[in-house]
């Protein structure tokens, strides 16, 4: 004959003194700015590639057809197209480490972002006179909407909640 514990029963486990309190770490709930900035993130990277297609398809199908006579408008837009595909890459795999709270992801989220806001800054203007000059409005409402975007990102990681949440990691 054995013992209750012979029989399928397991022993029981002393519970932790009740005075030591838990490690802090990854165990600390992100602040909700820092979790709405870094869905805002993914929701930057995901349009950055949409756009990046989107524009890269006129541009490909007027080769393919044969009305690029001119090499420039085909090098351009390629360069754009890399260029948008590499920010919103990086947009995503800066989205992805913000939970490690390592301390160089919140500066190079802010590092991105204000590029990313200048370069709207300039996209706006640019469109802004593109238009008066007969062009495209929609072209302004992507390019604010991508300032938008930058600055909702931006504006909540660079507040001290998000500063002190990436500080207590270390």
């Amino acid at each position: 004959m054995g013992t209750e514990f012979d029989q399928g029963q397991r022993a029981p486990h002393p519970s932790p003194p009740s005075d030591q309190q838990p490690a802090a770490g990854p165990s600390i709930k992100l602040p909700r700015s820092v979790e709405r900035a870094r869905d805002f993130m993914y929701v930057q990277g995901g349009l950055g590639v949409l756009w990046a297609i989107v524009g890269l398809l006129p541009i490909v199908l007027g080769a393919v057809a044969g009305y690029a006579q001119a090499v420039l408008p085909l090098v351009i837009g390629a360069i754009t197209f890399v260029f948008t595909v590499f920010l919103a890459a990086l947009s995503f795999v800066l989205a992805s480490m913000v939970r490690t709270r390592r301390p160089g992801v919140r500066t190079a989220i802010l590092v991105l972002e204000s590029i990313i806001a200048a370069l709207q800054v300039l996209n706006v203007l640019a469109v802004s006179v593109l238009v008066a000059a007969g062009g495209n409005f929609r072209a302004v409402i992507q390019a604010l909407s991508g300032l938008a975007i930058a600055l909702a990102i931006l504006i909540p990681m660079a507040r001290e909640e998000a500063r002190a949440w990436f500080l207590s990691a270390a």
